[in-house]
């Protein structure tokens, strides 16, 4: 087993031929701010051209996957009226990374799973999940329409629901939340790792060339997602005082 020092905000450690990024800021339910995407995407990049490892699990410290962006930074990337620095923030997403590794990804929740954790849980080719596992697209109420969401789950939620989640803001439970298509696998409370090690066995049933393929070729029938730019448009003073009271 190894780990690698440099990461501040993650964990990350290389056990055989898995590799677990874990996301460590419990004391903010794992929110995410540029530093903490730009280190997923770091791992998640290591990972990928790390020979020895053939699975990339996503997880997080505390009881929570991760409960959406940090809301304190993108009050003062918007606030600052700099295009550049919402460029700079838009280059650290790691969602692509995630989306076009060639390893199989596993996203392993519980807690909360929104906005930007819900993107990168659904960038992952699995995602198993605890009961007590919540699900929401929460950009919405702050005035973001992030292009993430519909891309990454036209495919394996009904538009119905889809347009439920995206327009309300709703929260759905794990067992909802498998039953239309967020979550691959609803596992039994406490059963995390022991579901993450029942699932990694029955992948080492198939070849590394295989997943490969499957993955390859799954990849070609969805859409293409361009992170070249900022997600926050069109922002305003109100947009403005939505954030800050989101962030109090």
């Amino acid at each position: 087993m190894t780990s690698e020092a440099p990461y501040e905000a993650i964990e990350y450690v290389v056990d055989g031929d898995a590799a677990t990024i874990t996301f460590n800021r419990p004391h903010l339910t794992n929110a995410l701010d540029r530093a903490m995407y730009a280190e997923v995407k770091h791992a998640v990049r290591s990972a990928t051209t790390n020979d020895e490892v053939d699975f990339i699990v996503l997880r997080g410290n505390g009881g929570n996957f991760a409960a959406g962006g940090d809301l304190s930074q993108i009050s003062e990337l918007i606030e600052s009226a700099s295009s550049l620095a919402l460029y700079e923030f838009a280059d650290a997403l790691p969602f692509n990374a995630i989306r076009h590794s060639s390893k199989v990804t596993i996203a392993a929740v519980s807690g909360w799973c929104c906005g930007g954790g819900l993107i990168m849980a659904s960038s992952c080719d699995i995602v198993i999940a605890e009961p007590d596992a919540r699900f929401a697209v929460l950009e919405g109420r702050v005035g973001i329409g992030d292009p993430w969401i519909p891309a990454l789950l036209k495919d394996r939620v009904s538009s119905a629901k889809l347009s439920l989640l995206m327009l309300t803001g709703r929260t759905v439970g794990a067992r909802e939340a498998e039953r239309i298509g967020l979550v691959s696998e609803l596992l039994a409370e406490g059963e995390l790792d022991l579901g993450l090690e029942r699932l990694l066995h029955d992948l080492r049933k198939t070849t590394r060339g295989a997943r490969s393929r499957y993955k390859e070729n799954l990849r070609r029938l969805l859409p293409v997602v361009a992170d070249e730019g900022p997600a926050i448009e069109g922002v305003d003073q109100a947009m403005i005082d939505l954030v800050r009271r989101w962030v109090r």
